[in-house]
């Protein structure tokens, strides 16, 4: 299938839906998608006769590694997760602990679809390892979270962000007028400690590799660890507002962007009610654009729901809107400034939650300092204690960043270069086979570089 879709525009394909299959397999089902611009791609599952409904985004292959650790949630028909093959040939293996679950070769186009059980199971805490990057996503048939009956359940699925892209530091949004959420965190050392945060109360824990709480305020967890977090809702009775369970995995604030193109999903049932929150600097939330007017311009029409984040984080704020569905553009007008987005809906029994973009590259070194006020680089570390926040440096481009590989598809290692450095692929001979390296040298570096090229 091939066509043109215009600057503001947008396109639904629409997948038959006897693509989907039960219980475990390996089959030729993925789709590859592949544009000569940058595009951002959502994928919505639907199910009419139960008004359910999910959409996650979906990962660039550039951001996609071999080793990923699942978080999903159990329900009435199990969990599933499901992987998916870029190139040929590629071993997969899912572990509980050390133990085997299952392993398989897939190929490009294939699929390795994996049930943990018939009922009430949930794949939470196992690992997947590829010899080969893959994607991996997860979720449930029917989820029900927090409710008084079995009754009160939704679909919900989100790609899974690879371990070596967790971060340290997160702020979550609460999915107003929701007055609850979950919040599920993963950990691959035991002996990591995660501070957890809201504006009533901070308490430092020691999860387990996998635990969950409840919350009904703006969240902020820390660590001195990486540790990978996942958002939830709530089902329906849990509170008697509108909306059902979703599941979103959450980027780390170093993983926050500046500029935002994305697509808010088409409500098929329910009556949905779309929303998006901003978590962007309080000094500096005046100065972002939004769908092509400053926030006090579409403020007046689009009503903010303003929240504010708790320590270490209290010189953020959480700004939520209405919105329509269908194309939007949101940015800062500095290109030195990072926010969140995250898009979500509510309708009578059913709910979607995903993050508008991210950069899986952010520097996951990020700190705060001691006082109420946060410093934060994604080039350098550095802390303050004046009363201003740092902006964030400048970024080049993302490179991939690979040395001695057989072929070029099989680097999934990328790295943010600065403004100073360009991308580069050089590739040599080396004892009669064909290797490939990959980087960002500097631009007077890059010449010499080529030169050495052996074709």
């Amino acid at each position: 299938m091939h066509f043109n879709i215009p600057h503001g525009g947008g396109k639904t394909v629409k997948i038959d839906p006897k693509i989907q299959k039960y219980g475990t397999f390996v089959g030729s089902r993925g789709i590859r998608i592949t544009s000569n611009n940058d595009i951002s791609v959502i994928f919505t599952n639907t199910y009419d006769t139960d008004n359910t409904i999910d959409s996650c985004n979906i990962i660039l292959v550039a951001n996609i590694a071999r080793n990923y650790t699942i978080s999903s949630y159990s329900s009435i028909y199990g969990s599933v997760l499901l992987v998916a093959g870029v190139t040929n040939d590629t071993n997969v293996t899912i572990f509980n602990g050390t133990d085997v679950l299952y392993s398989a070769i897939i190929n490009l186009f294939d699929v390795l679809q994996y049930r943990s059980c018939v009922t009430s199971c949930d794949v939470t805490g196992i690992r997947v390892i590829a010899d080969k990057p893959v994607s991996v996503s997860s979720g449930s048939t029917y989820a029900a979270l927090l409710t008084n009956s079995g009754a009160r359940g939704d679909y919900i699925v989100s790609e899974m962000h690879p371990l070596k892209t967790w971060s340290r530091t997160y702020i979550v949004s609460p999915v107003l007028p929701k007055t609850a959420f979950v919040s599920r965190i993963l950990v691959e050392n035991s002996f990591s400690s995660v501070t957890v945060s809201n504006i009533s109360e901070s308490y430092r824990l020691t999860p387990s590799s996998s635990s969950q709480y409840f919350e009904t305020e703006a969240l902020v967890l820390t660590s001195d660890h990486p540790f990978s977090l996942t958002q939830y809702g709530v089902s329906y009775d849990s509170d008697d507002n509108s909306g059902n369970p979703f599941m979103t995995v959450v980027p780390g604030v170093d993983q926050y962007i500046n500029n935002y193109i994305f697509t808010v999903p088409h409500g098929y049932y329910g009556n949905l009610k779309q929303y998006v929150s901003l978590i962007v600097p309080k000094m500096y939330k005046d100065s972002l654009v939004l769908d092509g007017m400053s926030l006090h311009v579409y403020n007046q029409t689009n009503r903010a729901k303003i929240l504010d984040d708790p320590a270490p984080f209290d010189t953020y704020t959480i700004l939520t809107f209405r919105v329509n569905e269908g194309y939007h553009h949101f940015y800062h007008s500095s290109e030195k400034v990072t926010f969140g987005v995250f898009v979500y809906g509510h309708g009578y029994f059913l709910s979607y939650g995903f993050f508008a973009g991210y950069d899986l590259n952010g520097d996951c070194r990020i700190q705060t300092s001691t006082s109420t006020t946060t410093s934060i680089s994604t080039s350098t570390m550095t802390s303050s204690t004046t009363s201003s926040t740092s902006l964030l440096q400048p970024r080049g481009q993302m490179c991939y960043n690979c040395e001695e590989f057989s072929h070029v598809d099989l680097c999934d290692t990328v790295k943010q270069c600065s403004k100073q450095e360009v991308c580069f692929t050089e590739r040599y001979e080396d004892s009669g086979q064909t290797k490939f390296k990959t980087g960002c040298p500097l631009q007077n570096v890059r010449i010499s570089l080529l030169h050495r090229v052996k074709l």
